[in-house]
């Protein structure tokens, strides 16, 4: 027993130059003019409605979807200190002030 060896630890590392590149466009392109429009647009009306109610602790039902998906927004919401008073009641209505995402 005493003839085995400890082989060295080994760690190799290997980057997909390709796929860092299209992960910084993807990003990128998500990214991009994000505070435009500074209005409510199509979803948002909803899903901040629901948001909304979370955060102030109404409960409510929903066909959109499970309500994990808007559990998570919630949280998405209050991490970002949302305090869930904000109408979001059509769209085209102009963003509150002090959002996250300002020009």
């Amino acid at each position: 027993m005493s003839d085995l060896r400890k082989s060295p630890f080994v760690v190799t590392l290997e980057i997909n130059l390709i796929l860092v590149a299209l992960t910084a466009v993807g990003v990128l392109s998500r990214l991009w003019n994000l505070s435009y429009p500074q209005a409510v647009v199509f979803d948002e009306v909803y899903y901040g409605q629901f948001i909304s109610m979370y955060m102030k602790g109404i409960f409510f039902l929903d066909d959109s979807g499970p309500p994990l998906g808007h559990m998570l927004l919630a949280l998405g919401g209050y991490l970002s200190g949302f305090d869930g008073n904000f109408m979001w009641n059509r769209i085209g209505a102009g963003r509150m002030q002090g959002t996250i995402v300002q020009q």
